[in-house]
């Protein structure tokens, strides 16, 4: 795995940084239920080309932390071993999706994932991001899922 892949995939608790974003700057509405502290346990990512072809970060010592304020910001961290910790904060908002829009950190642009909320388990799944699957040096286009747990 290539350390600039993991700089445009990710982000999220060994250094977390949180945006303190105000109501007028958020993605959309902000859905309530979903306001917290999220740490990952599955972090997969899946091949466009190929589906069949995926990783899964958590499995392979990594860890990652999600912040949804009640105000409209978000931060994001990641830890995977022997990289240095990552970040990006920037606002969110939720209705039928949950949208995550970077403003400042390790990760840039937008990611929207379908929700699944039950209890205290949190599935994000579907976002476009990259991923060199086969660590050639070129990013390919890979979809993101998340599925994490209340703190």
């Amino acid at each position: 795995m290539h350390r600039t892949s993991r700089r445009l995939l990710l982000v999220l608790p060994v250094l977390f940084v949180a945006s303190c974003g105000d109501d007028d700057d958020t993605t959309g509405p902000v859905n309530n239920s979903l306001v917290g502290t999220w740490d990952a346990t599955v972090i997969q990512l899946t091949s466009v080309a190929d589906p069949g072809t995926s990783v899964e970060l958590i499995s392979q010592g990594a860890n990652g932390r999600l912040v949804l304020q009640a105000g409209g910001g978000f931060g994001l961290s990641i830890g995977v071993p022997g990289e240095p910790v990552e970040f990006g904060n920037g606002d969110w908002g939720a209705t039928e999706v949950l949208t995550l829009e970077f403003g400042e950190g390790d990760v840039q642009g937008t990611w929207q994932f379908d929700i699944d909320l039950n209890g205290d388990t949190l599935r994000l799944t579907g976002a476009d991001t990259e991923w060199d699957f086969d660590d050639d040096g070129v990013e390919d286009p890979a979809k993101l899922n998340l599925t994490l747990s209340r703190s």
